[in-house]
């Protein structure tokens, strides 16, 4: 299998350790993305997420709670070379789906998992949708490769469920994301699976999962006007003022490093 070519991504934070991790792709690139196709296929299945790929980079696995930022350029560019080198081959029988599983971080994209999966899922990928201009890519690259993509899109009621479980798992494995990307994602990516249903109709299915009780509790409804009714019952600014508060009376309860309230708090 050969590999599509990496979009070398430019640094954000010019931070010498994103520096080094970048410099690692650009000249171990290919290997890399061998490396992390080997490491996520699953009965057939490839499974993509940047996350994942940050895994590859000693600098991530040592300080997650530092380093998640300085290796996202480096992992987004694993994961979409992953997701094109798949692509570029000819679908294997009926193995023809694509799976794009997107919502607000700690939504539960990760724990639960569609119904298709393990069937005629070639590529999972889960991806955060914060521009539309590439979700579109996402999409016509999909078709364009003869494949069928399905967005599954997880939400929860509360943005403050999402907070709750974001510093939980900070607390055991050490990552965390700004609030302010939360609440921009918690309001902006229903929006735009929204405007991916207006423009591509019925080549794109859509699936929608409520994931605001545990795992297991995870309603598959499919609903996405009633998904868009609760998360457009907050604007951005609410979103965000909800996160801060359960954030705050989460430290009460919590003995909560500084590094991790100072990543969750940051501009």
């Amino acid at each position: 299998m050969s590999e599509a070519p990496i979009r070398q991504p430019l640094p954000v934070y010019d931070h010498p350790v994103e520096l080094a991790i970048l410099a690692r792709l650009h000249s171990q690139g290919p290997q890399l993305v061998r490396q992390y196709i080997s490491a996520n296929t699953i009965a057939g299945a490839v499974y993509i997420a940047r996350d994942k790929a940050k895994e590859l980079f000693t600098e991530y696995r040592e300080n997650p709670t530092l380093h998640n930022r300085h290796a996202d350029a480096a992992a987004s560019a694993i994961a979409d070379a992953a997701r094109r080198t798949i692509l570029q081959q000819p679908p294997s029988g009926n193995r023809n789906l694509l799976m794009l599983v997107t919502g607000c971080p700690a939504s539960g994209k990760t724990v639960s998992i569609g119904p298709e999966v393990g069937r005629r899922v070639e590529i999972e990928h889960e991806t955060i949708l914060t521009s539309y201009p590439r979700a579109q890519e996402l999409i016509r690259q999909a078709i364009a490769a003869e494949r069928f993509p399905i967005v599954r899109l997880h939400y929860t009621d509360d943005p403050r469920i999402n907070v709750r479980r974001m510093i939980l798992r900070a607390l055991k494995f050490g990552r965390t994301v700004p609030l302010r990307y939360m609440a921009e994602t918690y309001v902006g990516v229903p929006s735009i699976v929204n405007s991916l249903t207006q423009e591509f109709g019925s080549p794109l299915a859509i699936r929608v999962v409520n994931n605001s009780k545990l795992p297991e509790q995870a309603d598959h409804h499919n609903d996405l006007a009633r998904a868009l009714a609760h998360v457009n019952r907050y604007t951005q600014r609410q979103a965000l003022e909800a996160m801060n508060g359960e954030l705050e009376e989460l430290t009460v309860r919590h003995t909560i490093p500084s590094a991790i309230l100072e990543e969750a708090r940051r501009a």
